[in-house]
Parts: C-alpha cells; structure tokens; sequence
C-alpha cells in the first residue's frame, strides 16, 4: 500500500531566523531587553538616528515638570571671605519643599552671613525670606516667605528607586528668570559621605547649589550641596567644583526632618564618642580603643578592647561601617549597639549627642617653684602658690621639700583645718 503522508518540506533556515533562535535561547531578562531594543530601533524613522532628539525632549520634559519648584534666591550684605573663600554677589538656587512657602537650599549659600535675603519665584515676583533652621550634618537650611498663593511642590523620587548609572539632572535657576539652568549626568553612589548623599557626575557648582537632582521622570531626588567625606566644615566640599563628584541629599531624607526645622531647631550630627583601635577606616575592625568620659558610650558601660558587632540592627565588621551607621544619624536620635567583651555580649541603647564634653583633668591647685628651693633640693617641689578656688584653697598649708624619685614628685603637706568637701 502506497504510503501518502506528505512532508513537510524542510526549509534552511535563514541569517535573520539563525539570529532568532540564538535570541530565542538567552535567558529570559536577556530575551526580554534585546526584544525591547529591536523594537524601538525599528519603530523609530530612520531607526536610531532620532534618539539623541528623543533624550533630549525627555530630559527637557523632566525638568519642566520641577521647573516651577525651582526658585532664584538673592542675598544682600555679609561676609566678602570667609577662611580663603572669598564670595561674590551673585544669584543662587532654592527648592520649593511646602506650599505655605517653606524652601530649602543649600547651606553653603548663606555662610557668609548675609543681612538680608530675597526669594524671586518663576513668575518674576520678589518675596523677602528669613532662615529658619539650619542642618549642620547635611548642609541645608529652611527658609520662609509669606507666598500670595500655594507654591508648586515637586514630587519625591523614593530612595528605593535610585539606581547607579540612572539619568539625572542637576537644576539651577541662576543665569535666567525664565527657565532653570540645568546639568545633565547619571548617578555614581548612592549612600556617599558616611551614608548621607546620591553621588552624580553632573557638573556642581554655586551655578545650582540649592536646587535639586531630578530623575528622567521629572521626580526631585534630592538637593545638591557641596560636601567633603573628610571634613564638615561650613565651606568643605568646594574642592570640587565642576570636577564630576557632586553630592545630593535625598529629599526623602530632608522630608522626615522637616517638622524640626519648621520649629526653628537646628540639627547637628550624632556622635557616641567610641573610639576605635585600627587608624584604618577601610580594613580595620571595630575593636574599641577608648570611650570619651560622660560620653553616650561611657554612660553605656563600653570600655576599650569591647567589639562592636551590631548598630541599629545593622551587622559592622569594618571601622567605616561603624562611621557609617553613626555618620548618618543626628544628635538627639536613639541608637542600639551591641558589643562583645570576651565572651560577654552586652546590648545598649546610646541617645548621640552633638558634642562631647571636653575631658578635663584634676587639678588640686598646688604649683611648683624649683627656684625657691635650695640646690640640694631642686629635684623636689615645694609650694608657694595656692590659687583661690581650688581643693587646697580651704587649707591652711606649709610644705616642707625632699628628694623625689625619678618618676614622680612628692610634697609632704599639713592641713590645719577641717578637711574640704570637695576631691
């Protein structure tokens, strides 16, 4: 019986269906980016000669999408230097973070001191402005105007969202009153400068310090300041001026503290004062090797040769993950630190503050005065000078010298009076 099944003819696959099925076998987040980048190449005229067109109406899009939040703020009087700085008269840039007419800049704008400080909005309008707080942890301070109307608010880019090597634009409002002035880059860092700031390549300078880093969707990221991972000087990080490292502070961040700058508080930085063993930040351990006395870590028991392994939930392995988790926290804030000693684990909640008091030694009030002494003696220490108030003050004191050994001096003294309440 004749066999009359048909076949299907075999067909020798072509370049274009080779490169199909090679597609076809890469996994599947491979697959699905080279499918997108077929298809927009394709379904552009001329396939990709537009795209330098279509990033720019995108990034200009962005930016009008903020531009109404981004303010010109102009200073009158103050300092001419400050250190080796010296500051010019120009115009610099605020950021709309209220309705009720509550604008944030950078803090660097307003260290000179100026007497008087005005805010000229997008439509042309002028409203006198008065600093209300300043964060000297994050270089920023909150201004207020009394505004006719609600001011335009930008949205907030969540912190969770910012990637390394994402598109961004760095705002100012600096050379024209009619559109912002802007800088084009991408994200280098996210949690620079001790867990504070988005790190960019877009150029930083005075040209937009105060105005805010924007994402490719017209979201604020963050305000952009000039800062240093060395030093928290009011006028650090000018080093890099237009160098390609520039700094923002996550307007998520700025949000959650601005109940306490609306009521005139000033923020300052968090300090436990630990002192680690290991000189380096970057391979050394989180051995301790002192705690300042009437520090938050001397209250809480910690001694030299304890070992920090845990912050704020978080594991340290490294002295710049100890720095980190401090580095980012304000003086006032709760902090848990759990530390070994030998075998002993002890847990301890430090409030940081913003300074640590200055350690000061004993003094009895006893000075020395070789040159009364005879030569035999002068190896000893008498005592001609007792300055009021001191411990010994209270005393009715003679001294009568003798030899002393290498080490140490000693004085032989005789009190005739009640002793004093005071050590």
């Amino acid at each position: 019986m004749q066999n009359l099944t048909m076949k299907t003819p075999i067909r020798k696959p072509s370049a274009l269906g080779k490169e199909y099925e090679r597609v076809l076998r890469l996994p599947h987040s491979s697959f699905i980016l080279c499918l997108l980048a077929v298809f927009f190449c394709f379904s552009l005229p001329g396939h990709c000669e537009d795209l330098d067109v279509l990033e720019q109406q995108a990034l200009s899009a962005a930016a009008d999408r903020v531009a109404a939040s981004v303010v010109r703020i102009e200073t009158i009087g103050g300092l001419e230097r400050v250190d080796k700085v010296l500051f010019g008269a120009g115009p610099t840039t605020g950021l709309v973070v209220d309705a009720k007419g509550y604008i944030i800049s950078s803090a660097f704008n307003f260290v000179n001191k100026p007497a008087s400080i005005l805010v000229r909005m997008p439509d042309g309008s002028r409203k006198p402005a008065k600093l209300v707080a300043r964060d000297h942890s994050r270089m920023f301070v909150l201004l207020k105007i009394e505004p006719d109307h609600p001011l335009a608010v930008p949205e907030v880019a969540p912190a969770s969202e910012m990637r390394v090597g994402q598109w961004c634009i760095a705002m100012g409002r600096t050379f024209e009153d009619s559109r912002p002035n802007i800088a084009v880059g991408i994200v280098s860092a996210v949690g620079r400068i001790w867990g504070k700031a988005i790190q960019t390549d877009a150029p930083i300078s005075p040209n937009n310090y105060g105005g805010p880093l924007v994402d490719i969707r017209g979201r604020a990221m963050g305000l952009l300041v000039p800062l240093s991972q060395q030093s928290a000087e009011e006028i650090a990080g000018m080093e890099w001026y237009d160098s390609g490292i520039g700094f923002a502070i996550p307007l998520e961040t700025i949000q959650t503290v601005l109940p306490r700058l609306r009521k005139g508080e000033d923020l300052f930085a968090g300090v436990a004062g630990v002192f680690m063993e290991s000189k380096n930040l970057y391979t050394g351990d989180t051995k301790l090797a002192s705690c300042r006395p009437n520090s938050p870590a001397a209250k809480a028991g910690f001694k030299g040769g304890d070992r920090i392994i845990e912050i704020g939930g978080h594991k340290v392995n490294r002295t710049a993950e100890v720095r980190q988790e401090i580095g980012r926290r304000y003086a006032g804030d709760k902090l848990h630190f759990v530390v070994v000693r030998g075998e002993k684990r002890i847990e301890a909640d430090l409030e940081l503050v913003a300074k640590l008091e200055p350690y000061c030694h004993g003094f009895l009030g006893i000075l020395p005065n070789e040159a009364a002494m005879p030569k035999a003696f002068r190896s000893a220490t008498s005592i001609p000078i007792v300055p009021p108030p001191t411990p010994s003050s209270n005393r009715a004191i003679r001294s009568r010298p003798f030899r002393a050994s290498l080490l140490s001096i000693a004085t032989i003294c005789f009190a005739k009076s009640r002793p004093s309440s005071r050590a």
